[in-house]
């Protein structure tokens, strides 16, 4: 597969940033509607899942792909970073009426952005080894600025009993994010199509969800469900489809830690058009400030950046 030029891959991850702002909105919304956060989940996972296998069985490459994956020559982890995407949409759904918008970004972002700068230091993504320099950790510090900066004026809510658990998981949950990027970036480049690999990352997803679903409903515990005929709500699927791809194609130029930076930065700026809407809340100096901030931090984190793969297509400890 081959790689797209770095001007390319940062535009395409910062377009998978601005889906990533708009689909917890969605998702919440629906979940409101509906009345179970897990099966909102769901619902986003397998609308995704429907339309990448729609996508993969009209192309011939990915067709062709499709056949690679029970041998697909790539560790035997990346068949399940989906998970970790899985855990971010629902955790999202579930710990923000508790933390408020403003912590859950605050760390979701620093489990990813922290857990990025690690999975690059030990080549678990395509890109391979990255050293953890000077300028790659003012990077990471500047985009945590950045997040914290674009929440001020926010009201944080008030620590509760469950609060420090639920921020704990919300991190964890953005350290699988960066693992996600690393598994999907070399399951692409193992058999040559991104669409394929966001349809294993998916079918883990969707797997996961379903049978949470499945075991809430056995013991009782699944809410009576009340789903909105508006096709418009279960676009989040959509929008997830456009924020893993994406991710895929842009980490093997990238690396995992800059496409995270990227896609932090579309966020950003997607935030900052959702809070320009007529609904919206209106723009507060330190969302322009965490929108500079991370831009810096993109540019930054490329510096005195050497890869032991920039000439080579074959992952690291490839079994």
């Amino acid at each position: 597969m081959l790689r797209p030029p770095v001007g390319v891959a940062i535009g395409v991850a910062v377009t998978a940033g601005i889906a990533g702002a708009v689909q917890p909105r969605i998702n919440a919304e629906l979940a409101a509607k509906l009345g179970s956060d897990i099966v909102t989940a769901l619902l986003s996972f397998g609308v995704g899942l429907l339309i990448l296998l729609t996508i993969a069985f009209s192309r011939r490459s990915s067709r062709i792909a499709l056949r690679k994956i029970p041998t697909a020559p790539t560790p035997w982890w990346t068949y399940f970073t989906g998970f970790g995407g899985a855990c971010a949409v629902t955790l999202a759904v579930v710990t923000v009426p508790t933390l408020g918008v403003a912590l859950f970004s605050i760390a979701l972002f620093s489990g990813s952005v922290l857990a990025s700068l690690m999975v690059d230091r030990f080549g678990l993504g395509p890109t391979g080894h990255r050293p953890l320099t000077w300028q790659r950790g003012a990077a990471a510090a500047l985009a945590l600025a950045a997040v914290v900066s674009s929440q001020m004026g926010v009201d944080l809510y008030s620590f509760e009993s469950t609060t420090v658990f639920y921020l704990i998981a919300v991190m964890l949950a953005g350290a699988l994010t960066a693992f996600q990027s690393a598994g999907g970036g070399r399951f692409s480049a193992a058999v040559g199509d991104p669409v394929v690999s966001a349809v294993v990352n998916f079918s883990g997803g969707t797997f996961a969800l379903g049978m949470a679903v499945i075991g809430l409903h056995v013991f009782g515990h699944l809410p009576s469900l009340h789903p909105p005929s508006e096709p418009w709500w279960y676009s989040g699927g959509a929008l997830g489809v456009v924020f893993v791809t994406s991710a895929f194609i842009a980490v093997g130029t990238l690396g995992v830690m800059r496409v995270t930076l990227a896609m932090l930065a579309g966020q950003l700026s997607g935030g900052v058009m959702l809070d320009l809407l007529p609904s919206g809340p209106g723009l507060h100096g330190g969302v322009i400030v965490g929108v500079v901030l991370i831009f810096v931090a993109v540019m930054l984190s490329n510096r005195g950046q050497t890869s032991e793969k920039d000439n080579d297509q074959t992952s690291p400890g490839e079994t």
